[in-house]
């Protein structure tokens, strides 16, 4: 049976792909904000959650 180490897996991640990773995760963000700034704050429509009150209060 073979020793496996959770230090040593984790750290066999490639660079490449924590970069594409949090690529994608600045991308979800941008998209989510375009929406919210073009499609429901001009036309008064307020979503659930935490967002729904900052909106409310914008």
């Amino acid at each position: 049976m073979q020793n496996i180490n959770p230090i040593n897996t984790i750290r066999k991640t490639s660079t490449g792909k924590i970069i594409w990773q949090y690529f994608m995760i600045i991308l979800g963000v941008l998209m989510y904000t375009f929406a919210w700034s073009v499609f429901l704050i001009p036309q008064h429509i307020v979503g659930g959650g935490v967002a729904g009150i900052s909106s409310i209060i914008f």
